[in-house]
């Protein structure tokens, strides 16, 4: 019941609360709004991440098992290596 609500919850937040200003934004000034770099990347994996999980489960029958639980924490893990690497290709080099 908690994972469900923690799902249910984020995709909620993701893709409407996070919508809703850009939706707001856009009608107010007219003109679109261009993603561009980093923006672009973070938006298509908040996406991506909402959107997988809720068709593996409904492909799952709506049942979490270890299998898909599995395949939850590897995805996870891809995210966190993917997220790394992409930090670490745009950041700035630390102060000495």
């Amino acid at each position: 019941m908690a994972l469900a609500n923690s799902i249910g919850s984020n995709i909620f937040e993701i893709l409407f609360c996070l919508a809703v200003p850009w939706m707001i934004q856009t009608a107010i000034n007219n003109e679109g709004l261009e993603l561009q770099g980093k923006m672009a990347f973070v938006s298509i994996s908040l996406v991506t991440s909402s959107l997988i999980p809720f068709v593996l489960i409904s492909l799952n029958n709506w049942v979490i098992d270890k299998k898909l639980g599995g395949i939850m924490i590897i995805m996870y893990g891809l995210f966190i290596v993917l997220d790394t690497y992409y930090e670490m290709e745009t950041s700035p080099p630390p102060c000495e």
